[in-house]
């Protein structure tokens, strides 16, 4: 009895160990972003457009901040340079979110309204104030 209580309460512990250490971060930078799109609270998507092609890629971010975080939009760049975006995203073992979004723009007016969608909910269109 006693070595059987010792076995599980071993197992669990071992569990957790393992369970904790199924933590993975991934730290990714988009550059070449030419347009910003606030859906709503935390929801961003870019477009960008690669060097030397014809094609704008739409990238949407992950919505969900890691608990108590917001995204950083930073006005750094020059009139007319390409905007960029940094974010480092928590791959948990039962929650994914990002650590930090960092959207490096030249003006407020860089970002711009995005549709969102509930569905049975709503649905509509994030107007930015000028």
């Amino acid at each position: 009895m006693k070595r059987n209580i010792v076995i599980t309460f071993l197992s669990v512990i071992s569990s957790l160990v393992f369970v904790s250490c199924n933590q993975r971060i991934e730290e990714v930078r988009i550059d070449n972003v030419v347009r910003v799109f606030w859906h709503e609270g935390s929801r961003y998507s870019v477009q960008v457009k690669e060097p030397n092609s014809l094609e704008i890629k739409t990238i949407s971010l992950h919505p969900y901040m890691c608990s108590g975080l917001l995204p950083r939009l930073i006005v750094d760049l020059s009139q007319g340079s390409l905007m960029w975006v940094r974010y480092i995203k928590n791959f948990n073992f039962d929650f994914n979110c990002l650590q930090l979004l960092e959207i490096h723009i030249s003006s407020e007016k860089d970002i711009e309204g995005g549709g969102w969608n509930h569905g049975k909910f709503g649905r509509g269109q994030t107007s930015v104030i000028k």
